[in-house]
C-alpha cells in the first residue's frame, strides 16, 4: 500500500491484517485472506509473511464423496510455518438417520480427500473433531491405516496411532450409536487409543441431544466403557463438557489418577422441566489437581465440590449459571458447602475467578475468607453486588491470627462486566487503606506523600458492561475517578480502566 511516495512498512500491514482477521481458519476468513492477496504485490508478500494468516483451519465434510483438495489445504496450513497449527474438523455424516450404523462405505470420516489430508498434515498444536459417533472416529483411523498401506508410507500413520503428531486433542461426540455400544462390549471400550495427548478436551452428548434417538436407553453413556486405563493415566490435563450425573463424572475421573488441571463445564439434566437433584456417595480423588474450573454450576450441581477430593489448588474458577445469559446473576443458596471448599484450600490458593454469581453476606464469606493469605491474582466477572464487599473489608479487617489484613499478597485486582452506574468510591477508599496517602497542595499543583511502603497490588483492571444493543455514547469517568487512578499510578499501581457507554 502506497502512501505518497512511500510504502507501508509490512510489520504495519501484518498489525493490520490481524485487526482486520482476529480470528481465521473458516471459509469466510480464508476467502478474505485471499482477497487481501490480490490488493497488491507488497499486500500478497506481508500476507504471505504474517504466519497466523495461515495457521488455522476449519473443515466440514458432509459426504463421503464430497470434493476435497488435501493438496490445496496442505499448502495452506504449511504457510504457517513454525507457528503454532490448529486444525477443527467437523464430520457431519449428513443424510443419515440419527441412530443409524455408520459403516466406513459411507462414512464421511472416509473421504479421501480428509483421509490424504490427515496423512500428510504436518505436526499440529491443537486437533478438534466432531463426530457424529464413535464409529466415525474408528473409520477414520482405518481408512488412514488403509491408504498408507496403498501408497506405502513407513512407518505408517493413523489418528489412534503414537506417531499422530499433535499436542492437544479436542473430541466432540454427537450420539453413542448402538454400534457404539457392541464394539465396547466387544473390544472392552469405545476409544482404545489415541494419538499421544495429554491435554484432553471432551465434549459428550447431553440427555437433550440424546432426546430424539429411538434407542435413547440402548445408547445412554458408560463413562466405564469410554476410554482405556492407559489412556486416561496419561493425562494431566482434561477438560469435560456434559450432563453426566455425579456418580458417572466420578466413574470416568476414576483412572485420571495424573490429571494436574481439570475443567468441568456442567449442565443439568432435567425430568418435565425440573432438574435432577445430583448426589452420590462416590469420591473423585484427584490427588494431583493444582488447575480446577467448574462452569455453569447451579444449586443443584454444587454437590461436585462435596466430592472433590483435590489437595493443594493453586487456581480455582468458578462460573454459575447460563454463560449465554447477560441478564441472569443467579445466587448460589447453599454458600456452605462452597466455603468448606475454599477454606480447605485456602493455604495454597493463589488465583481466584468468580464469575456470573450475587455475592450477599453468607456468599461473600463463604467465597471471599480472611484466611485467603496466599491469594495473589482475584478477578470478580459479572458479579452482582448486593452488599459492597469494599466497605466490607474496611469495616472488618481480619484478626492477628488471620493475618491482620485482607490479602496480604494480592498483586492483580480485576472487576469485570461493571454497571455503567457502579460506584468505585469504596474501592479507591480500600485501596487507599492498604496504602495510606495524604494529598497537599504544592507549587506545581498537588503533592502525595505515601504514608506506608509499596502495596502488593501492583495491577487494577476495570471493565464495564457495555449496551445490550448498540454501543451507544461514550460516557466519561468523573475526576474523583481519575484522580484517584492518577495516585494509585504515582504509587506504582498499573491501572487499566476501561470505557463506559450509555445507550443511545
Amino acid at each position: 500500500m502506497n502512501t505518497g511516495n512511500r510504502t507501508l512498512n509490512a510489520d504495519i500491514l501484518d498489525s493490520l491484517f490481524n485487526i482486520y482477521l482476529p480470528d481465521v481458519g473458516d471459509v469466510v476468513s480464508r476467502r478474505k485472506i485471499t482477497e487481501l492477496c490480490l490488493v497488491s504485490k507488497e499486500w500478497r508478500d506481508a500476507a504471505i509473511l504474517n504466519s497466523r494468516l495461515w495457521s488455522r483451519l476449519k473443515l466440514e465434510i458432509r459426504t463421503k464423496s464430497q470434493p476435497f483438495s488435501s493438496k490445496k489445504a496442505l499448502a495452506w496450513i504449511e504457510r504457517s510455518g513454525g507457528y503454532p497449527k490448529t486444525v477443527e474438523v467437523a464430520i457431519l455424516c449428513c443424510g443419515k438417520e440419527s441412530d443409524d450404523r455408520c459403516p466406513s462405505d459411507s462414512c464421511s470420516a472416509s473421504n479421501l480427500g480428509l483421509v490424504e489430508f490427515m496423512l500428510h498434515v504436518p505436526s499440529l498444536h491443537h486437533l478438534s473433531i466432531e463426530f457424529k459417533s464413535a464409529q466415525c472416529f474408528k473409520n477414520l483411523c482405518a481408512s488412514m491405516k488403509h491408504q498408507s498401506e496403498l501408497a506405502s508410507l513407513s512407518p505408517a500413520r493413523s489418528l489412534d496411532s503414537p506417531l499422530f503428531p499433535v499436542t492437544t486433542l479436542a473430541l466432540k461426540i454427537v450420539q453413542f450409536s448402538i454400534e457404539d455400544h457392541k464394539s465396547a462390549a466387544r473390544d472392552g471400550f469405545m476409544f482404545d487409543t489415541l494419538p499421544p495427548v495429554s491435554n484432553l478436551r471432551l465434549e459428550l452428548p447431553t440427555s437433550k441431544d440424546l432426546g430424539h434417538t429411538r434407542n435413547r436407553q440402548e445408547t445412554a453413556i458408560v463413562p466405564s466403557k469410554l476410554f482405556s486405563p492407559r489412556i486416561l493415566q496419561s493425562l494431566t490435563r482434561l477438560s469435560l463438557r456434559s450432563d453426566l450425573f455425579l456418580d458417572q463424572i466420578a466413574q470416568l475421573l476414576e483412572g485420571c489418577s495424573n490429571i494436574e488441571d481439570l475443567s468441568l463445564s456442567y449442565f443439568l439434566q432435567t425430568c418435565f422441566g425440573q432438574p435432577y437433584r445430583q448426589s452420590t456417595d462416590k469420591e473423585i480423588k484427584l490427588p494431583k489437581v493444582r488447575v480446577l474450573r467448574l462452569k455453569h454450576i447451579a444449586e443443584e450441581t454444587m454437590d461436585v465440590l462435596g466430592i472433590l477430593r483435590v489437595h493443594d489448588i493453586s487456581r480455582f474458577e468458578l462460573s454459575c449459571g447460563k454463560i449465554s445469559s447477560r441478564t441472569e446473576n443467579p445466587e448460589v443458596l447453599r454458600p456452605t458447602l462452597l466455603k468448606t471448599f475454599i477454606q480447605s484450600q485456602a493455604s495454597t490458593l493463589r488465583s481466584l475467578r468468580i464469575h456470573n454469581l450475587t455475592i450477599d453476606e453468607p456468599v461473600l464469606q463463604a467465597v471471599l475468607p480472611a484466611s485467603l493469605q496466599a491469594l495473589e491474582h482475584l478477578v470478580l466477572d459479572r458479579v452482582g453486588f448486593k452488599v459492597d464487599v469494599f466497605q466490607h473489608w474496611i469495616d472488618t479487617p481480619p484478626t492477628e491470627e488471620e493475618g491482620g489484613k485482607w490479602f496480604p499478597n494480592l498483586k492483580t485486582l480485576e472487576l469485570h462486566d461493571l454497571d455503567t452506574d457502579y460506584n468505585m468510591g469504596t474501592l479507591f477508599s480500600f485501596l487507599r487503606a492498604r496504602r495510606p496517602y495524604r494529598v497537599e497542595s504544592g507549587q506545581d499543583g498537588q503533592d502525595v506523600t505515601f504514608l506506608g511502603p509499596p502495596d502488593s497490588i501492583k495491577r487494577l483492571v476495570l471493565t464495564f458492561r457495555l449496551p445490550s444493543l448498540k454501543w451507544g455514547e461514550r460516557q466519561a469517568h468523573s475526576e474523583e475517578v481519575m484522580e484517584a487512578v492518577r495516585i494509585l499510578e504515582r504509587g506504582g499501581v498499573v491501572v487499566e480502566l476501561g470505557s463506559k457507554y450509555l445507550k443511545r
